[in-house]
């Protein structure tokens, strides 16, 4: 049903833990397959991903367009979730998805979009306000976060995202702004960014 794409440069650290987070879904049959679009990483995120079972699309351009790169290289699943490398998803996530898909489905809306609830795995109430802030945006004017990911129909894409998603729409967000698709749905299952490490 689904397919993850995940954009990585130099991702190994983060990657593991985003990866983890999707094998409840991939074990329950929902995730058919992973594509990571790198950007040219010198770590060891190839190994990583090949690890894991994820196909693999090197790109030579800085900003890949990774909408046309997903409908080309992945083909099992009927709708895409594309999520940055940085960001885990919450446990049980992939049944919320789904019942977004079924009633998509049932109103035969397969322009409709979502996005997960923004989250953010530092401390501190300003992290706590930022959070807030940006869901709020996002429920209400439909500006998002990169982190919060974007979940589209395969068919939804295959209409305008080659033509309307240009070179420069490297992050689920951008995405969203090039397809010009208005205010997403906003799951309430979280999209959450992993903590950098302190030094």
């Amino acid at each position: 049903m689904l397919s993850v794409i995940v954009t990585t440069l130099n991702s190994e650290q983060a990657l593991l833990h985003s990866f983890s987070s999707l094998v409840p879904a991939t074990a329950e049959g929902i995730v058919r397959d992973v594509l990571v679009i790198d950007r040219g990483s010198t770590d060891a995120t190839r190994t990583l991903a090949d690890a894991a079972g994820a196909n693999w699309v090197s790109s030579a351009d800085a900003e890949p367009n990774i909408v046309e790169l997903a409908l080309d290289h992945t083909h099992r699943g009927e709708w895409l979730l594309f999520i940055r490398p940085d960001v885990m998803l919450e446990s049980g996530w992939h049944n919320e998805a789904m019942a977004f898909i079924e009633r998509c489905q049932r109103a035969g809306s397969d322009h409709q979009l979502a996005v997960l609830r923004y989250q953010s795995d530092d401390f501190g109430l300003k992290v706590r306000a930022t959070e807030k802030l940006v869901n709020f945006a996002a429920q209400t004017i439909g500006l998002t976060h990169p982190c919060q990911g974007l979940l589209a129909s395969r068919a939804s894409l295959a209409r305008h995202g080659k033509r309307r998603a240009k070179l420069s729409a490297t992050t689920p967000a951008q995405i969203l702004r090039a397809l010009r698709a208005g205010r997403p749905t906003t799951l309430r299952s979280a999209a959450i960014r992993i903590a950098s490490p302190q030094a």
